[in-house]
């Protein structure tokens, strides 16, 4: 008997832009299209002629006000709000997010670990003994902690 395996499709980063009336031009030069004026379903319009490799119709080389240009790797796409909506979500960042800062309590702990072993904070420390991050009267940041010799 024959058994069938199932696969989940591997996911793609895209770079989008949706066109407005007033990025129209800059999305042209940006997929190297053009602007131009022609009909839609609610009468004339703006749209950008888009160089889109492997077209299966006309409209997909048309965005209008309110699609979305793609560029996936392999070119230019347009879609329709809806599709685009159906097919992607927003990556919020594909980057590192930035370290929390620690919270006072955390940085306490931390504070006196590094007293424990003999590592202190450098001259970023405010005239109260806090990190200046913390204190109220200086505002600059603090620096790691630096080993002291004794």
């Amino acid at each position: 008997m024959m058994k069938t395996q199932q696969f989940i499709r591997k996911p793609y980063v895209i770079d989008a832009i949706q066109v407005t009336e007033q990025n129209i031009h800059q999305v042209a030069t940006w997929c190297q299209g053009d602007v131009r004026t022609g009909r839609t379903a609610a009468g004339e319009g703006k749209y950008v002629k888009v160089r889109v490799h492997r077209a299966l119709n006309e409209r997909q080389t048309k965005a209008f006000i309110g699609d979305w240009v793609l560029y996936a790797g392999t070119g230019f796409k347009v879609y329709t709000p809806n599709a685009f909506a159906k097919s992607f979500d927003e990556v919020a960042c594909i980057q590192d997010p930035e370290p929390e800062p620690l919270s006072p309590e955390a940085l306490k702990e931390l504070t006196e670990a590094c007293e424990a072993t003999r590592v202190f904070f450098s001259e970023d420390t405010c005239k109260h003994g806090e990190p200046k991050e913390f204190c109220q009267d200086d505002g600059a940041t603090p620096k790691d902690c630096e080993s002291v010799e004794v």
